[in-house]
């Protein structure tokens, strides 16, 4: 675990924990989803890796960096006024991959 989510590589021991937990509980388990899937019928995943992306309207934003953080692709996937930042910075992502 150390060799693989090194402190050094993070800010601190939390934001390294963080990505254990991130990747255990999401992009572990959607790539695992997604490759079974696969199998069955078409199937398209996508990652969203903005360290810059707006945070929640009306949601204080956190004392500790986020970078990419969960449902941060909505802003920009969706016609949607929820982040403090909507209008002036929607992209749109990338196409999907198979």
């Amino acid at each position: 675990m150390l060799a693989r989510y090194p402190a050094a590589k993070y800010g601190s021991f939390s934001e390294a924990w963080s990505a254990v937990v991130t990747d255990a509980n999401f992009a572990r388990s959607v790539s695992d989803v997604s490759r079974v899937r696969s199998r069955q019928v078409p199937t398209y995943a996508y990652e969203v890796a903005d360290e810059n992306a707006p945070w929640v309207t009306g949601a204080p934003p956190p004392t500790f960096p986020v970078e990419a953080f969960h449902a941060a692709e909505l802003q920009y996937r969706f016609d949607t006024d929820s982040s403090r930042d909507s209008g002036s910075r929607r992209r749109r992502c990338g196409s999907p991959t198979r």
